[in-house]
């Protein structure tokens, strides 16, 4: 009986196309379980970190953020910076306020543009410590991770 070769290379091609989809299926399959399994893990971890949200004391506990850590770091630095300048600036304006009172007694002839200058003078000082006391309320200021 003779050989035929072209049946076998067709029957051998054929046992590789068959083992080639095998093994495709096998990839998806395995594929497809690893992402249950890993999808089963997630929700177990999300749960189990939904269990220990909630603190000793019964508070739930708010995750870290990054974001807020390191924009407050940056004007609490900031913050030191724009406070001198500020008491500097009421420095200025005190000594200001300090020269019209003398220039009002010495020219009483214009002490309604000395007084409505004074008065600017006065709403900026008073803007000035209000920046002053919301600054150091925010130095006093710590982000809590437990609502």
């Amino acid at each position: 009986m003779k050989k035929s070769y072209s049946k076998i290379r067709h029957i051998q091609e054929a046992n590789e196309r068959i083992e080639e989809n095998y093994l495709q299926e096998q990839g998806i399959f395995n594929s497809v379980k690893a992402g249950v399994a890993g999808a089963a893990k997630n929700v177990a971890t999300r749960a189990q970190n939904l269990g220990s949200a909630i603190s000793s004391k019964g508070q739930k506990k708010i995750p870290k953020n990054p974001k807020l850590e390191a924009v407050v770091k940056k004007v609490k630095v900031r913050e030191d910076y724009l406070n001198k300048q500020l008491n500097f600036l009421k420095q200025e304006l005190e000594e200001y306020k300090q020269e019209l009172s003398a220039a009002s007694a010495a020219t009483p002839d214009y002490k309604a543009e000395f007084d409505k200058t004074t008065g600017v003078i006065n709403g900026y000082l008073q803007s000035i410590n209000n920046t002053l006391a919301q600054g150091q309320s925010l130095q006093n200021y710590s982000v809590t991770y437990t609502a």
